[in-house]
């Protein structure tokens, strides 16, 4: 497991130096939370764009790439076409969640509806507070979440090829 997580450090970054215009590379092993084994950074409760409640703890145990975006980010819209043409190739075992952030619920679902993202999970986050806990506060980011809790952040854009790695490097 430790040597699969260094070459996905290692992809990670490559990524980040590569397609990170606005922002800096943000590694993290998030500290456990006081109520056990989760990561702090998993503890938090918002709604999914359908207006649905999320649990942050739910994705402990699950490889998840968390995809922030914004309805204002022009990167984010050209990405919609890389994470949507992701999906289907996924290994099994990994999930793509997007979360709209920095911006209204009217925004994220004129985002969604125009560019089709709605057949994923797609969370709010008006204020930005999970985008800044996950260390992505500039768009496009990726938060990448293995089964185990260990995080990693990639800021900027991602196209297709490079998900698909990252998910397989993830996968359980």
């Amino acid at each position: 497991m430790r040597s699969t997580r260094s070459t996905a450090a290692a992809l990670l970054l490559s990524a980040s130096l590569a397609l990170a215009a606005c922002s800096s590379p943000a590694d993290s092993s998030p500290a456990p939370s006081e109520s056990g084994g989760m990561p702090a950074v998993l503890d938090f409760q918002t709604t999914t764009l359908d207006g649905q409640p999320f649990d942050g703890t739910s994705l402990y145990g699950h490889a998840t790439i968390l995809w922030f975006w914004a309805p204002w980010c022009g990167s984010c819209v050209a990405d919609s076409k890389y994470v949507l043409a992701a999906i289907p190739d996924l290994p099994d075992g990994v999930q793509i969640i997007g979360v709209g952030t920095f911006s209204d619920l009217d925004g994220m679902h004129a985002f969604a509806d125009q560019l089709g993202i709605n057949g994923i999970t797609n969370l709010t986050d008006e204020k930005g507070a999970i985008a800044i806990a996950f260390g992505a506060p500039a768009l496009p980011s990726s938060a990448v979440i293995y089964a185990d809790g260990y995080t990693a952040t990639v800021p900027g854009s991602l196209d297709t090829a490079s998900i698909l790695e990252i998910a397989n490097k993830i996968a359980p």
